[in-house]
């Protein structure tokens, strides 16, 4: 097994990212590439202004596209898991133990996700 040594990944952001970045038409006043930090900063910004869930009472409503995304990928995931599980269980009781640990996990990343991306409640 030979091991590599001295190997660094270097990251090259193109003059699209960098005018997203800059916001000066794609390098900044001395003709150079925005750095790494100020891409990630106004980006997470930018993305992060947008409103995905609306809080109706104990539930997240989706109010976006990305929001939508979400609550589908998670449904799918619990749809897939349940025929997974329904497959070779026995009885109801069996089939409701094996997707509740699945289920619950789902429901919280998507209860935090929704909490992260709404507005705050006054």
């Amino acid at each position: 097994m030979a091991a590599v040594v001295g190997f660094r990944r270097h990251y090259h952001f193109t003059p699209v990212l960098a005018a997203c970045a800059s916001g000066r038409g794609g390098y900044t006043a001395k003709n150079q590439a925005a750095t790494p930090e100020q891409f990630s900063e106004h980006s997470v910004k930018a993305r992060m202004k947008a409103k995905w869930f609306k809080r109706c009472g104990w539930f997240y409503v989706p109010v976006s596209v990305p929001g939508t995304v979400v609550c589908l990928l998670a449904a799918l995931f619990c749809l897939t898991v349940f025929k997974a599980v329904d497959r070779r269980s026995h009885s109801v009781s069996d089939t409701l133990y094996g997707v509740f640990p699945f289920f619950v996990c789902t429901f919280l990343l998507l209860d935090w996700i929704g909490g992260k991306t709404s507005e705050k409640a006054v």
